[in-house]
């Protein structure tokens, strides 16, 4: 904030000049009867009551705990003693150029514990805060809120774009494998042998062989080599354990979402082995390619047959070779399977194009909030807007656009 540059109408003022920031009181669960006043606790809503403790509009602030927390209530509330909330002075501010500024600052620079981050209410109120005329506030209020929805449309379009760009090579997959005349087989009719992972004791000090282990692949067969530990075998135990580029690997035992997530090991570690946890698979591949039976597997319709297969034990689900074997597989023949792998990887350049542009476009998007702050805070902000936007502020200084 640049108070040589500050508008000639502007103040700079103490955030207790503005408002009372007010401490939250203490609501146990057990006191807490339903009804429809939402009870905010640092992290949000966490209950709801039938009284409220304030009733006009506010800024909630984490006290305790998640203190980088702001929220803009307008309906009554309660807030626990975890938290903070403002009584704004209405000749000084309005609740929602409180809230903005609030969203502004960098509150876990006024962090005072060396434990639970905590904030205290006298460092709050001695923050200095720029203080337009109020139908400044207004017009800044209005602008931020027309920003934000656009900002919030651009995120929403961005997850869309990523959630088609995810599911694109699992829809081509199953398209393919639907329309291929695909016969119905047992999984034990294309797998020749499996082996069950070593079970011995590992370490982290990087002595002996790298292990690959459940966590090393995520749910698309990803390989991820970031958290190793090592396993010291005899020659004879790494002969029998050592993985080799193209082995196919199936997880036996794993929460219920994530077990029978299966890859193709990449050859991305020297003479690594694998944990018990693990399957390796030999396939006939004279009928099906490893390739397609690791998409087919963590497609839905291999989810679809190892939910069905697997058995729930306390945290985890487990699935054994036998149950593997029984699990049905559609089968095309081998040059449609070619085909369908092909297809996907003629595609697989611009999926990864659409990926980075996504991810940049993330980026860029992250900065432009605090980027829009800083304009407003500073009074070098534009006020004009679309005729489309609407122009009734109401008493509070919301914008009629509503939340974001």
């Amino acid at each position: 904030m640049n108070e040589e540059r500050l508008p000639k109408c502007w103040e700079i003022k103490a955030v207790g000049d503005v408002c009372e920031i007010t401490y939250g009181d203490g609501l146990p669960k057990r006191d807490r009867n339903g009804g429809d006043v939402p009870v905010y606790g640092s992290g949000g809503v966490n209950g709801y009551h039938d009284e409220a403790l304030y009733e006009q509009p506010a800024v909630i602030l984490g006290r305790k705990g998640s203190i980088d927390k702001v929220w803009f209530v307008t309906e009554p509330f309660w807030a626990i003693d975890t938290t903070f909330y403002t009584d704004v002075y209405e000749n000084e501010a309005i609740p929602r150029y409180l809230y903005y500024f609030f969203e502004y600052l960098d509150l876990e620079r006024y962090d005072t514990s060396s434990a639970v981050p905590s904030l205290r209410k006298g460092d709050l109120q001695e923050i200095s805060i720029p203080i337009p005329p109020i139908s400044e506030q207004k017009r800044i209020v209005q602008k931020l809120d027309y920003l934000f929805s656009l900002v919030k449309e651009s995120s929403d379009e961005i997850e869309r774009a990523n959630t088609i760009c995810e599911q694109l090579e699992s829809t081509i997959f199953l398209s393919g494998v639907k329309s291929s005349n695909a016969t119905k087989v047992n999984s034990g009719d294309v797998i020749e042998d499996s082996q069950y992972g070593i079970s011995e004791a590992m370490n982290e000090d990087g002595q002996g062989y790298p292990i690959l282990r459940m966590g090393n692949y995520d749910e698309k067969g990803s390989m991820d080599y970031s958290d190793l530990k090592h396993i010291e075998l005899t020659d004879s135990e790494f002969e029998k354990y050592s993985l080799r580029e193209g082995d196919v690997l199936f997880n036996r035992t794993n929460s219920k979402e994530l077990v029978g997530k299966t890859a193709i090991y990449d050859g991305g570690l020297e003479n690594a082995v694998f944990a018990s946890y693990l399957i390796r698979i030999y396939l006939d591949k004279e009928r099906i390619l490893p390739e397609f039976y690791v998409r087919y597997m963590n497609s839905t319709l291999g989810r679809s047959e190892i939910n069905e297969k697997s058995k729930q034990a306390v945290s985890q689900a487990n699935i054994n070779t036998g149950e593997i074997n029984s699990m049905s597989i559609l089968l095309p023949s081998i040059e449609k399977q070619q085909k369908i792998i092909s297809k996907i990887h003629s595609l697989e350049s611009t999926i990864r194009k659409i990926d980075v542009d996504i991810k940049t476009s993330r980026k860029i998007l992250d900065r432009f909030p605090k980027s829009l702050l800083k304009d407003a805070f500073n009074g070098e902000m534009s006020y004009s807007i679309p005729s489309t936007v609407e122009e009734d502020i109401n008493s509070s200084g919301q914008a009629s656009l509503g939340e974001f």
